[in-house]
């Protein structure tokens, strides 16, 4: 597996919260591109793509994606008042390089259709809003989340996203505290965002990996940290 990349941005994000909704807004972008590749020994075949309407002894003994990826965010700061609003957006693009209905489908790196057969990329979006009451933020919509017990895929070309809502209050010294639920996510090589929630390493055709919900609660200490965030935008 390859990966290189580039990523440039503005605005510090200690720095931003404490600005305005123009001022306290940043903005990155990273550009990547990934590589894989994955042989199958001792007569072992892939069942991505195309493969599945084949016969075993006909399917490809490799599976390989090479994709380009772009992915923008823009986070707000908030406005002024008792009660701050503002919201988060974010697009991502995504190109195939190299992969044919018979080498993609099995790494998900890149999207096929639900034949199998070989798309050229993917485009998509979201936009979540968000509402600051002191030390308390509460996110609603299209979100990348990383806390310990609930976090999206960073793992291939383009991250994963799920919709729903996260409340985080980091005002109790070196105490996080953080409330989420999550009804959809946006998997990896996804090109639509109506999507169930997905658990990645499992079995997708098995009942425990798709859900239609997902409740989020946890506490955490963090004795080095002066003011500890999880969330990831």
């Amino acid at each position: 597996m390859g990966l290189a990349g580039t990523a440039v941005g503005a605005e510090d994000p200690a720095l931003a919260a404490e600005r305005g909704f123009i001022e306290g807004t940043r903005w990155s972008l990273l550009q990547r591109s990934v590589y894989e590749r994955r042989d199958y020994l001792h007569g072992a075949r892939s069942n991505g793509g195309r493969n599945a309407a084949l016969p075993r002894a006909q399917r490809s003994d490799y599976a390989l994606e090479w994709g380009y990826g772009l992915m923008g965010s823009v986070e707000s700061g908030f406005t002024p008042g008792v009660v701050g609003l503002g919201a988060d957006a974010h697009a991502y693009l995504a190109r195939n390089l190299d992969g044919d209905d018979f080498r993609m489908g099995k790494i998900r790196m890149l999207p096929v259709d639900s034949q199998g057969y070989a798309q050229e990329g993917i485009a998509r979006g979201g936009v979540a809003l968000k509402a600051r009451v002191g030390s308390t933020v509460l996110k609603m919509g299209e979100q990348r989340t990383k806390v310990p017990i609930f976090s999206s895929s960073d793992t291939r070309l383009l991250p994963e996203t799920m919709r729903g809502w996260l409340l985080t209050n980091d005002g109790l010294g070196q105490l996080t505290l953080q409330a989420g639920h999550f009804t959809g996510s946006t998997d990896r090589n996804a090109r639509a965002t109506n999507n169930p929630l997905t658990v990645n390493y499992l079995n997708p055709g098995s009942p425990a990996a798709t859900r239609s919900t997902s409740p989020v609660a946890h506490g955490r200490a963090c004795p080095i940290c002066r003011s500890p965030r999880t969330l990831a935008g």
